[in-house]
């Protein structure tokens, strides 16, 4: 009788353990599978619905399959050459026209502009009249880096509204490929006025510069001839290519699964039946120890704040330093390109205005290494200076207007807040007062 009640007991026992851990299961893959899903929503949207969600940072644009068709990065240029076919592609010397495209998020958003016609952030109708006033030649500064409504063209153009002002500036350009944006594009518009801003990593930018194709500018009569539509097409077909490497580096971890969401695949993926769902969604499940393993491998990368793409590589070397014997000699071939540019503005019709933009603020932003660099500030300084007098041409010292009116707390850790490119455009709005009051 014992027997048979311990028997009975060890039965509802096993019953109630098998039921239990069925269960259990049950709701565990219910679980993870509801959370897997709503993680793809939310990629999803973020993938898919660009339009009504803005992004956060470069690194989620970079991921989404409507890079290069719905929307564009900010284009830094690239002189790896291997990507580009040169016999058949135009070199790109600037971003994609006519498209939405994201720059960088140093005010606490993803700043972003519509790109006008040969790419850049102007209004487009600005070259309606086939005729400009000012042109603005440079860097990131005057490329309208990290500010939605406050670049410096937005601010003069609204300051003078009977001038034409337009920006042919790129992010990461120095002395040789602000040449090439004059030649391709700015003189095209025959601007009585060209604005050179020269600042404080020209000397280094021209290192990489003097090693690509950018050299070619220097040859009498050279042009890709990119203010034609068709060229500039190509250009842009390049930057395409050349963004769809930097995410494929960037994604070399995840792009197997990430890139293959879409809403066609997730409802999809709620229509197949219990089969399918069981074949493919255990695989999934008992991988979940090696897909923590790279969570956690992932999250260590970011506290090592390592960059994780091209684009934010490209820009840890945009700070390097050059030696100073590598600096003089950077030095030495700046002064050829500039009389290039100021012969050939002059053959237009223009006149050349240097601006020493520097660090945009030496003594007031307390963050520059005033010892690591004060040989190659005061060396750029000395040398657009002494090119202006000796050439007689007009030179303002932006660098140094900025340190008068700019404390430490008006910077930001980069370029200029939406406050700080106001008060940089009323100081050059002082200047264009008195070039035209002469």
């Amino acid at each position: 009788m014992q027997k048979k009640l311990n028997n009975k007991i060890l039965k509802y026992n096993a019953i109630f353990l098998f039921l239990f851990s069925f269960i259990g299961v049950g709701i565990f893959l219910i679980y993870d599978l509801i959370s897997r899903e709503t993680k793809n929503i939310i990629i999803i949207e973020k993938k898919i619905n660009i339009d009504s969600k803005n992004f956060n940072t470069a690194e989620e644009a970079l991921i989404n399959d409507g890079l290069g068709k719905d929307y564009s990065l900010n284009y830094y240029p690239d002189f790896a050459t291997n990507i580009i076919d040169l016999k058949k592609d135009k070199l790109p010397i600037n971003g994609i026209s006519n498209i939405k495209t994201y720059y960088c998020n140093e005010q606490g958003f993803l700043s972003n502009y519509f790109s006008d016609r040969h790419g850049f952030p102007n209004n487009d109708d600005v070259f309606e009249t086939k005729k400009l006033d000012i042109a603005l030649i440079g860097d990131s500064y005057l490329d309208g880096a990290c500010t939605n409504k406050s670049s410096i063209q937005q601010n003069l153009s609204k300051q003078n509204k009977n001038l034409k002002i337009a920006t042919f500036a790129q992010g990461g350009a120095g002395p040789l490929l602000s040449l090439a944006l004059l030649k391709e594009y700015a003189s095209e518009y025959k601007p009585n006025y060209v604005f050179w801003f020269w600042v404080g990593n020209d000397l280094r930018n021209l290192q990489d510069e003097l090693q690509s194709p950018l050299r070619f500018y220097m040859r009498e009569g050279y042009s890709q001839n990119l203010i034609n539509p068709k060229n500039k097409s190509n250009a842009d077909e390049s930057v395409k290519k050349i963004l769809k490497v930097y995410q494929q580096f960037n994604n070399q971890e995840d792009s197997n699964n990430l890139n293959k969401l879409s809403k066609k695949n997730y409802k999809k993926d709620l229509s197949n039946d219990t089969k399918n769902l069981i074949k493919n969604y255990f695989p999934r499940t008992f991988s979940l120890i090696k897909k923590l393993r790279k969570e956690k491998k992932y999250s260590n990368y970011k506290e090592r704040q390592t960059p994780r793409n091209m684009i934010i590589s490209r820009r840890e070397i945009l700070v390097r330093r050059l030696p100073h014997k590598e600096d003089l000699l950077m030095a030495k071939a700046s002064k050829e390109i500039l009389e290039e540019a100021k012969n050939y503005i002059e053959s237009k019709g223009g006149e050349l205005v240097m601006i020493y933009l520097g660090w945009g603020g030496w003594n007031s932003k307390e963050y520059i290494d005033k010892v690591k660099y004060e040989k190659t500030h005061n060396l750029q300084k000395n040398l657009v200076r002494d090119f202006s007098i000796k050439n007689k041409i007009r030179f303002y010292n932006l660098d140094k207007d900025i340190d008068k009116l700019f404390k430490s707390g008006d910077h930001i850790d980069g370029h200029f807040s939406d406050y700080g490119y106001k008060m940089v455009s009323n100081i050059i709005s002082r200047y264009i007062e008195e070039i035209y009051s002469k």
